[in-house]
């Protein structure tokens, strides 16, 4: 006997004795697909940025992520009230950013004091967005398509505020780093030229950063002549200048955090309003 939904002869056949359910169009679509992206029900509607030095490329994606709309506009304050309006256009919107704080801080400040919920994206997770997109390549819409596609999947991103004390903090405390990196070359290369010129001007492990010491090196370094010798003087006056830059930038950065913790305990001890 031949198994169910098969005939004799062995071709299938199908059961139409159920009926067909007909497909109707959802009330307010258009022929080709969804409603307009102003009549999206209520939905929260995400829109992902791509940030660059001259440019900004937005893309506004639903919630099942399908790309609504693109906008393009210059990365400059005016062009910014463009995309602010854009924007207005869809109501409550989520804002992903490409996290580039250098290329997209003016542009974040003017969307959180427009109200605007904003979150950052690292680069790194927009590779599986990208990478199962439906367009092939690499442009600004597929990029901040992907930011966006990445806010709709991941709930817990960081959320972008405005710079306070903590963004000067990190300034000072990013260059000092800088400065203490370019001290400690310059003291390798003249520990070497001072063995060269003579073994007896060894310097004891962290002996440079006494200025009395550098005072002695730069007179003893007046008793020698040739090029060698004045590479090392040359050397021995940058690591003095870089020395006392960072000692004036470490009470530079103990001022600022003093400070900022005063503001921190001024708010606390304010009564609840």
């Amino acid at each position: 006997m031949p198994p169910a939904g098969r005939s004799p002869s062995g071709a299938v056949w199908l059961d139409r004795s159920v009926p067909l359910a007909r497909l109707r169009r959802a009330p307010g679509a258009g022929r080709f697909g969804s409603a307009p992206a102003s009549s999206q029900g209520g939905t929260l509607i995400v829109v992902g940025i791509d940030g660059h030095k001259n440019t900004h490329t937005l893309v506004a994606v639903d919630p099942l992520g399908k790309r609504l709309a693109v906008l393009t506009v210059a990365a400059r304050p005016v062009d910014h009230l463009k995309a602010l309006a854009w924007l207005h256009g869809y109501g409550p919107v989520l804002v992903a950013v490409e996290d580039c704080r250098h290329l997209t801080r003016w542009f974040e400040a003017d969307l959180l004091n427009s109200g605007h919920a904003v979150v950052r994206v690292h680069p790194r997770l927009m590779a599986g967005a990208r990478r199962s997109a439906r367009e092939r390549g690499k442009s600004d819409p597929i990029d901040a398509e992907a930011v966006a596609r990445v806010a709709l999947r991941e709930p817990d991103l960081p959320k972008a505020c405005l710079d306070g004390p903590s963004r000067d903090i990190k300034l000072l405390v990013d260059h000092r780093r800088t400065l203490v990196a370019q001290r400690t070359a310059i003291g390798n290369k003249l520990r070497w030229f001072l063995h060269e010129l003579d073994p007896e001007l060894a310097v004891a492990s962290r002996g440079l950063r006494r200025l009395c010491v550098l005072d002695q090196l730069a007179h003893a370094l007046m008793q020698h002549r040739g090029t060698l010798a004045a590479i090392a003087a040359e050397l021995v006056a940058n690591f003095r200048t870089k020395t006392e830059a960072l000692r004036l930038l470490r009470r530079r950065i103990s001022d600022r955090v003093f400070r900022a913790l005063l503001a921190d305990q001024a708010d606390l001890d304010q009564p609840p309003s």
